[in-house]
């Protein structure tokens, strides 16, 4: 059973259209599409804006750059290593 850590609503289009925010524990394969589709809300777009404790930015899909030092040490804390 998934569910969401945080939910809010960043922009309503229209009234059967909204772009929402959530945070979720772990990012089992399609997990966000299953949730709101479960509630009958069709996913026309996602976009991953943080990874653990590291956030993501500006960078595109399919480029990488290196980590700092504290998002390293970040990293093993999260994973408790």
């Amino acid at each position: 059973m998934a569910r969401a850590l945080e939910v809010r609503t960043i922009r309503e289009i229209s009234p059967k259209q909204s772009w929402v925010e959530l945070s979720i524990h772990e990012g089992r394969y399609h997990i966000v599409r299953r949730m709101l589709g479960s509630l009958e809300l069709p996913v026309l777009r996602l976009i991953r804006t943080e990874f653990g404790p590291i956030n993501i930015g500006e960078l595109k899909e399919g480029r990488w750059r290196n980590l700092s030092e504290t998002e390293v040490l970040n990293l093993f804390k999260a994973l408790k290593l």
